[in-house]
C-alpha cells in the first residue's frame, strides 16, 4: 500500500505477505528472501509476459468528452461541466 492505495494485487505475490498462522519470524532473518520480496513487489510486471511481439508498435489513445449545459428559459447557463475519459489500446512490443 502506497497512501492507501494497492501498488499491486498479484495473488502470487500477495501470497508471499499474507499467511496463515500468523506471522513469520523466519522472513525476517533471511536477508535474502526479504531482498527477493522486495524484488518482486517493486520490479515484476507480472501482468505482462515478457516475449509479445507486434507487426507494428502502435498506441492507440481516445479522448471521450462530454459536455453538459443547462441554460434558462432566458438563455443564462445555470449548470455546465464537462467529465470525459480516456482509453489508451497499446499494441507495443516486449516490455517497453
Amino acid at each position: 500500500m502506497d497512501y492507501g492505495c494497492p501498488q499491486f494485487t498479484d495473488p502470487s505475490l500477495l501470497k508471499n505477505y499474507i499467511q496463515e498462522g500468523g506471522f513469520n519470524d523466519e522472513l525476517l532473518k533471511d536477508l535474502k528472501k526479504l531482498k527477493q520480496l522486495t524484488n518482486q513487489a517493486t520490479g515484476v510486471t507480472s501482468w505482462r509476459p515478457p516475449d509479445i511481439v507486434h507487426k507494428k508498435n502502435e498506441i492507440y489513445i481516445d479522448v471521450i468528452e462530454s459536455v453538459n449545459v443547462l441554460f434558462s428559459a432566458k438563455g443564462t447557463i445555470l449548470r455546465s461541466d464537462v467529465s470525459g475519459t480516456i482509453k489508451l489500446n497499446s499494441k507495443l512490443s516486449g516490455m517497453p
